[in-house]
């Protein structure tokens, strides 16, 4: 999938564009339209088969591309700033979608700047800058390497500094863990409760799990 999606997008139809990809194969009319409706549907597009793409938001024809990639049964899918552009339904698409697609056996590459998408979604991590690879392992190794991170100049995820600066001795991404060691009180600054208030603003997952931490 193309960062911009119009760079992909040639045909007049959604449908024909999911389609296009399918032509050259053996598979029968009836399955190739098994397959269309089932990318369709995995991407939340099937509403907008008979639509023109360029009737469509940037967000949504991001969908159609991903949908073609799907329909084509590829092994390896390769999705370029797939969140750029999204809103908060479109990033739970794409999370849920990626759990699909994992469980299918495929292989997701995710190309992207999005590094709370990425903690909160992926457990490979490879950081590159200037065509050089400059870290690959687990995530939560490689977020918690403020040398690595500010070479990319890439932020770290808000669950990484927000672990930071608690003190807390494990490096782990999984909110719920971050959550019940600040509520066992290991931290109780105004530092922090300025922070969490701003994580609550923009809706990051730490808030609730805060709230609902025993």
């Amino acid at each position: 999938m193309f960062q911009n999606p119009d760079d992909q997008i040639f045909n007049s139809t959604v449908y024909k564009e999911i389609e296009y990809g399918l032509k050259k194969s053996k598979l029968s009319v009836e399955e190739r339209e098994r397959w269309i409706q089932d990318a369709a549907e995995l991407t939340g597009i099937e509403q907008y088969l008979e639509s023109n793409p360029y009737d469509l938001p940037l967000s949504t024809r991001k969908f159609v591309t991903i949908a073609s990639a799907i329909a084509s049964d590829c092994d390896i899918i390769v999705l370029d700033e797939p969140t750029a552009g999204q809103d908060l339904q479109g990033l739970e698409r794409l999370a849920q979608l990626n759990k699909v697609l994992h469980s299918r056996g495929k292989t997701i590459l995710t190309i992207t700047h999005d590094m709370e998408f990425v903690a909160a979604h992926y457990e490979r991590v490879i950081v590159m800058c200037d065509k050089k690879i400059l870290a690959d392992g687990k995530a939560e190794d490689v977020f918690f390497r403020q040398d690595i991170m500010g070479q990319a100049m890439l932020k770290q995820p808000a669950i990484v500094t927000i672990a930071t600066e608690i003190g807390m001795p494990e490096h782990t991404l999984d909110v719920r863990k971050v959550a019940e060691y600040i509520k066992a009180g290991s931290s109780s600054s105004s530092w922090l409760s300025v922070r969490i208030s701003h994580f609550c603003i923009i809706k990051h997952p730490i808030c609730d799990a805060v709230d609902s931490a025993v």
